[in-house]
């Protein structure tokens, strides 16, 4: 190969401070693939740049000259640049390299020096919890058959360096985490954000975690808690899910095989690849992709899948743009570039299962709220529900509530601001298939609407409509008819109510994670005084979903693995909370959760 080598390339244009990298990629062949770079003031990003590749050629003196896309979370005064690479000398695996482009005020040159040939760094600090069985040290790095996550990413072009802490001690026993532990265990253990070239990921080797209905979960992608960390920095895999728990014994080759899978997985997912089938890429033999739902079956997909990313995501992965990719930056889904689409909670998705079907799928999606005209700052739930409005019958995903991933919901307020509601994690679970007959329905009312990951949503008084797509039937994307709903101006006492919550992000979690003890003494101040400031109104559901939560709060075990203590269920404490809920205008599964427990009490 001649010309100038792949690899990152990093330096700083001394007059304005900045710092340059650059990424250089070539095929297998050698022949020249795409460039791109980012451009740093001190810590800030200020912009990233992406080769236009139809516009990009190299000269037999390997000059590298054409037009490139600029990308920034700023606003910029131009979309774009030429661009003119050179290489300055080479020396073994040395090299340095001056660049040439125009930020906005002429041409900057800069002189870069050949870091590595990997296009990316990425450090990964693990976590894990004692009494589970470890992952042997070869498969994190060192495996002589290249079976180990260093070498999965490297073949991505991206240098992972591996800190693993010792398994931590358990003393709790659990044998399920609850969602409220595990936004705990990453309050607790993940480290505080560094400099923006530093990118980190934080990754939790955890016991078993249950989604929805008792689904099996491998694997956990943080996105954001309301106001607490940026973006898509912590993960979870759950080794005593069944999927892994089932190719025991630990550290064979099918073990392995699951661990890696779903920890390279949800590294993607960090790193803001959507699932394959997301981006219609459906039979994509990647880390992205669900085996056991390409239409080839699991078996063959392990026989032929070579432990690598397909072309569109390593585009991705070796070219987007900063802010695209770098955890702690844009929220997960959230792109700037065209270099992939789909995933997400902001990002409608375009495919479930297969999108080919010589029939038309009829089929009716419908959102609506519990009640039409809610107070200030009182809780705001949601129902949604696919009916088969055809004769054949359909297969429909039993995943309504957003952090599902297949419903995304769309709201938009008095002053015509939009907001799509974001929970703050993403789960990868096998999710049940309900099978619809003509006019059969499936629905859930408990989807939490009031806020999400990026703080509260009907914050001011007024009209607020809502629309929703599900893409949970097969070869089809639902979308419903608009609704709406009304907010009313507050009194004093319900205005302090509703900004005690919105203003505490650690009492948004708790109230999201229905567990008092993840903000004990916001939830004390929150019930026991501003709560009862409250006028007596039995039309607003503020207070009865408040003893609702702190039922739920003591029907379930709560042990964040850094404290020692842990608080057990206590089911006649919760019964006592329960029989003061007033149900009326809140989900169904108060209701039922209520009847049951008083009953059996």
């Amino acid at each position: 190969m001649t010309g100038i080598a792949e690899g990152r390339y990093a330096g700083a244009f001394r007059p304005d401070g900045l710092t340059f990298e650059a990424r250089i990629a070539r095929n297998g062949d050698g022949r020249f693939e795409n460039l791109s770079g980012d451009v740093f003031a001190g810590a800030e990003h200020v912009l990233s740049f992406v080769g236009r590749a139809s516009a990009l050629s190299e000269s037999t003196d390997g000059r590298l000259t054409g037009m490139v896309s600029f990308f920034s979370s700023q606003p910029l005064h131009r979309n774009g640049s030429s661009i003119a690479v050179s290489l300055l000398r080479s020396t073994g695996a040395g090299a340095s390299i001056s660049l040439t482009l125009d930020l906005g005020a002429g041409d900057v040159t800069a002189e870069l020096e050949r870091i590595g040939p990997e296009l990316r760094t990425l450090r990964i600090d693990i976590d894990g919890l004692a009494g589970l069985p470890e992952p042997d040290a070869s498969l994190l790095d060192g495996d002589q058959n290249g079976h180990d996550l260093v070498a999965a990413l490297r073949r991505a072009s991206i240098a992972a360096t591996v800190h693993s802490s010792p398994f931590r001690p358990d003393t709790s026993g659990r044998k399920r985490h609850t969602m409220a532990e595990l936004h705990a265990l990453m309050q607790d253990w993940s480290q505080p954000v560094q400099a923006n070239q530093q990118w980190r990921l934080h990754v939790l080797f955890a016991n078993r975690f249950d989604g929805r209905n008792g689904d099996d979960v491998s694997g956990i992608m943080y996105d954001v808690e309301p106001g607490m960390r940026p973006a898509r920095q912590g993960l979870a895999v759950f080794l005593n899910s069944s999927t892994i728990k089932g190719c025991e014994p630990a550290n064979c080759p099918d073990w392995r095989r699951e661990v890696a899978f779903t920890l390279v997985h949800e590294i993607g997912h960090a790193l803001n690849l959507p699932h394959a089938f997301e981006d219609g890429r459906a039979e994509a033999l990647t880390w992205m992709n669900y085996p056991e739902r390409t239409a080839i079956g699991a078996a063959a997909f392990w026989s032929q899948f070579k432990g690598v990313f397909d072309l569109r995501e390593l585009a991705f992965l070796h070219h987007a743009p900063f802010c695209d990719i770098a955890p702690g930056q844009y929220d997960y889904a959230q792109r700037d570039s065209d270099l992939l689409s789909g995933g997400g909670f902001p990002a409608f998705r375009k495919t479930c299962y297969n999108t080919h079907h010589s029939q038309p799928i009829k089929a009716a999606l419908a959102i609506a709220p519990l009640k039409l005209v809610y107070a200030f700052g009182e809780p705001i739930f949601l129902k949604a529900s696919v009916t088969n409005s055809g004769r054949k019958p359909i297969a429909v995903a039993k995943a309504l509530d957003p952090s599902d991933g297949f419903l995304s919901i769309q709201v938009r307020t008095p002053l015509g601001k939009v907001r799509h509601i974001r929970p703050p994690a993403a789960l990868c679970q096998r999710t049940p298939i309900a099978t619809l007959r003509h006019r059969q329905s499936v629905s859930f009312d408990g989807i939490l609407a009031s806020f999400d990951a990026d703080g509260p949503i009907f914050d001011e008084p007024g009209r607020y409509r809502i629309d929703a797509t599900f893409t949970g039937v097969t070869g089809v994307s639902l979308t419903s008819p608009p609704v709406y709903l009304r907010v009313l101006h507050p009194g004093r006492a319900e205005e302090i109510f509703a900004i005690s919550i919105w203003d505490d992000p650690q009492l948004m979690r708790a109230i999201y994670c229905r567990q008092p003890l993840l903000a004990l003494d916001s939830w004390r101040r929150l019930v026991d005084e501003t709560a009862q400031a409250l006028a007596a109104d039995h039309g607003n559901t503020s207070v009865a979903y408040l003893k609702y939560i702190s039922a739920i709060g003591w029907l379930s075990s709560f042990a964040p693995a850094s404290r020692t203590k842990k608080y057990l269920p206590r089911k006649r404490k919760a019964a006592a909370h329960l029989s003061l809920v007033e149900t009326r205008d809140l989900p169904s599964g108060v209701r039922l959760r209520r009847s049951e427990l008083i009953n059996r009490s």
